[in-house]
């Protein structure tokens, strides 16, 4: 009973483990993406030496604005051409180590492994170990990264290492140049001694590291030297050496401008001095007070940090969403920077102070409350033009030396844009191309201030464009002519209908009149007929009358049928007359 619990129970801690490892990985996956640019690097990148010499190559790195706690590499250099002398940590952005910095010259590798406790470092030329070479025989020797990496300060380690530039040391050989020694008479001075550094490449440059090595090649002819490292360009020489040293290294060197001195001695006498100036910096600049101030629709950093040695290279505002802003000293109107524009609402900035030597303060967090994006004002003059005339479009917004973008949109929807630069007073003005297109064209503008950052559109103007003079004259002449030419055709129609209406209708009439003619003629000829009939009758009714006398009803009725014949003999032509 108890091996089935203990079985039960393990069961149920294997499930919680594996959903703690899933959702872990989830996570991690969920995580969202972003790109980094950190590099490692060596410094300097390439260096010619002669065979024997000592020199000194550092690897740095350059976080490129992104806070880093970490870094771990592997080297690997050709130990047949040169090998390790030693390792410095001295000067390093690095103090806690997780794996000493190691060499073998057997196997021609370098190991590291160093951090830095929280908020991290960031800058361009981070020191992390100095490594002195001998230069063994002639040869070309890679300085390669076989492994690197270079973690953020954010919680998690991410690798932000993107490149790995490597080195190269190219050694040549020992030239013996033969001397003729001359006469005792024409005896000579040693010459002017040729300085160079490998840890101090620059003479103009400022260096974190406050080691320097110096080299310089021995003539023939020279019994000793003499040297001295000084803060005065005129210090005399005074540590002597044999003509065995040709190189020198000086560690912990104060801070400020240092020159090293060298002279060659030989049995005609001192020759004169040779001078390499070198620019230590080891301390970050003073803490400083950055604060943040509102003017009008815009934000404004005052930004006063000093550093009394190297001076202030660089500010590095780095924003919420992890971009960053580089600002240089010559920026700055009155110790202020105007602050990017942002979306409406709370943000939230960090802010860097940088000297020349690549050393940073801590970063300092500030916030702010941004307000809305003000929307740019437009006007057009003239709002009305004819085709293939141009307007000029002016506005007005609350934001100096800014991106603008125009839009002139044509009724095809033709859209086009003219991106501008608002004046020092926050005014824009242009004019635009040939409006080439009859109709209303609408005309806008927004603020760009990058590409997820960006005001709303203005007000839309309009601006009607209309035919060219020459155009509406022809088009009124051609439309007359066309009106001319309707009623031209019209009347000619009229005309043409009219002639053969006319001609139709005394036709019709020539012919109808002679039909009126051909009926009124039979009508007639029946009522002769018919009258003579009666006539006929009538002169019967006579006879009848002689024979006996008539009553007087038939005496009426006889009277009425002449009349009536007559009266509708009269009325027949009449009417047929007036037909006629």
């Amino acid at each position: 009973m108890r091996g089935t619990f203990e079985k039960e129970t393990i069961k149920i801690m294997n499930k919680r483990i594996f959903f703690i490892i899933f959702f872990f990985a989830l996570y991690l996956v969920a995580i969202p993406n972003k790109t980094f640019a950190a590099s490692i690097f060596f410094d300097p990148g390439s260096v010619t030496v002669g065979q024997g010499d000592i020199f000194s190559v550092n690897i740095v790195t350059n976080s490129e604005g992104v806070a880093i706690n970490n870094a771990d590499a592997t080297i690997n250099f050709p130990s047949d051409i040169v090998e390790v002398q030693s390792i410095s940590k001295s000067g390093s952005i690095f103090t806690l180590w997780v794996e000493e910095p190691t060499f073998s010259n057997n196997a021609g590798t370098i190991t590291l492994n160093g951090g830095v406790p929280n908020p991290g470092f960031v800058g361009a030329r981070g020191k992390i170990i100095s490594v002195v070479f001998r230069a063994k025989k002639p040869g070309s020797a890679s300085l390669l990264f076989s492994s690197a990496a270079v973690r953020a300060n954010d919680g998690i380690g991410t690798n932000v290492l993107s490149s790995r530039q490597p080195g190269s040391v190219l050694v040549s050989s020992v030239v013996v140049i033969p001397v003729v020694v001359p006469p005792p008479s024409q005896g000579a001075l040693p010459r002017l001694p040729i300085i160079t550094s490998t840890t101090n490449p620059s003479q103009n440059e400022w260096y974190r590291d406050p080691r320097a090595s110096f080299s310089w090649s021995i003539p023939s002819g020279v019994t000793s030297i003499q040297t001295i490292l000084s803060k005065s360009p005129t210090a005399v020489p005074s540590v002597s050496s044999d003509s065995s040293v040709s190189q020198k290294t000086f560690s912990q060197i104060a801070d400020g401008v240092q020159y090293f001195r060298i002279r060659f001695i030989n049995s005609e006498g001192t020759g004169p001095s040779a001078q390499y100036k070198i620019q230590i910096d080891s301390t970050a600049p003073d803490s400083f007070d950055p604060k943040i101030t509102q003017n009008e629709v815009r934000h404004a950093l005052s930004l006063s940090a000093r550093d009394t040695v190297s001076g202030i290279d660089q500010y590095v505002v780095t924003n919420q969403d992890g971009s960053v802003t580089i600002i240089k000293p010559s920026e700055l109107v009155d110790d202020s920077y105007t602050l990017p524009v942002t979306q409406k609402g709370k943000q939230s900035i960090s802010v860097v102070a940088i000297d020349k030597a690549g050393n940073a303060t801590n970063p300092i967090a500030l916030s702010y409350e941004a307000s809305e994006i003000s929307i740019p004002i437009i006007s057009i003059e003239p709002d009305e033009v004819l085709k293939r005339e141009r307007v000029v479009v002016s506005g007005i917004t609350a934001y100096p030396n800014t991106d603008v973008v125009v839009y002139v949109n044509d009724v095809k929807n033709a859209l086009k844009q003219y991106p501008l630069t608002t004046l020092p007073d926050g005014s824009f003005s242009f004019k635009s191309d040939e409006l080439s297109v009859v109709g209303r064209y609408s005309v806008w503008a927004e603020l760009v201030f990058s590409d997820a950052i960006k005001s709303d559109i203005s007000e839309k103007k309009t601006v009607l464009v209309n035919e060219t003079e020459l155009v509406r004259l022809s088009r009124a002449v051609i439309y007359r002519l066309i009106l001319i030419m309707i009623i031209v055709i019209l009347f000619l129609i009229i005309l043409f209908t009219s002639y053969l209406g006319w001609h139709k209708y005394f036709g019709l009439k020539k012919k109808f009149n002679d039909e009126i003619d051909e009926v009124s003629k039979s009508v007639h000829d029946s009522l002769s007929f018919f009258k003579e009939e009666l006539a006929n009758q009538l002169g019967i009714l006579e006879k009848t009358k002689v024979d006996r006398n008539l009553n007087r009803k038939e005496q009426k009725i006889f009277k009425e049928l002449e009349k009536n014949i007559d009266t509708i003999d009269k009325f027949i032509e009449g009417k047929l007359k007036k037909i006629k």
